[in-house]
């Protein structure tokens, strides 16, 4: 007959002096309430202070993930001409900085109102964006979609369908986009 070699068990772990000896965790002790009540409370933790997102570090997207700009000051064509004969520095007065310093062709020595300041960004969003609508540069100036009111002919999607038509300086992939917004991506 066959003897198969016998599986230790812990009694015999414990009584074997080549092991240490392997003792069961105490059990923990069961409180009744006036036990619980008498405890000490439990340990103070931190908690977390909750920061809502300032609206300049938000992007806002729409549901196919395109970005969607915030409302800019109703367009005034006036005013934007008056603003546009003035010449003054987008990146300067918008982004509070000049990659031209002072090679920089454009006005950096004027105090423009808020009322200047609203108009000078709709003159910025008129310009499209390198990065199209997928720009994820939180201090983009530029227009993520063609601020032209559409056309009243119906165009086909994907197509130029603002009053300019085909000579609109926005590709067609930034006309007719979403603006309602579904979710934000935070950066900060």
């Amino acid at each position: 007959m066959m003897t198969l070699p016998r599986t230790p068990s812990t009694s015999t772990l414990a009584s074997d002096s080549t092991f240490p000896a392997l003792k069961p965790d105490p059990p923990a002790p069961l409180l009744n309430w006036a036990a619980k009540a008498a405890a000490p409370p439990p340990p103070v933790t931190e908690t977390p202070v909750y920061k809502p997102a300032n609206r300049e570090e938000v992007i806002a997207r729409n549901r196919a993930g395109q970005r969607v700009d915030p409302p800019c000051k109703d367009y005034d064509k006036a005013e934007v001409d008056r603003m546009k004969k003035i010449k003054l520095c987008n990146v300067h007065f918008l982004r509070a900085e000049c990659p031209y310093d002072t090679k920089c062709t454009h006005l950096h020595a004027y105090k423009p109102t808020s009322d200047e300041l609203a108009t000078l960004r709709l003159v910025a969003r008129m310009a499209p964006c390198s990065n199209g609508s997928v720009c994820q540069d939180i201090r983009c100036i530029y227009g993520h979609r063609c601020p032209a009111p559409p056309n009243k002919i119906h165009h086909a999607k994907g197509t130029k369908s603002c009053i300019f038509g085909e000579s609109c300086k926005f590709p067609a992939s930034l006309h007719d986009i979403d603006t309602n917004v579904v979710k934000t991506l935070v950066v900060r």
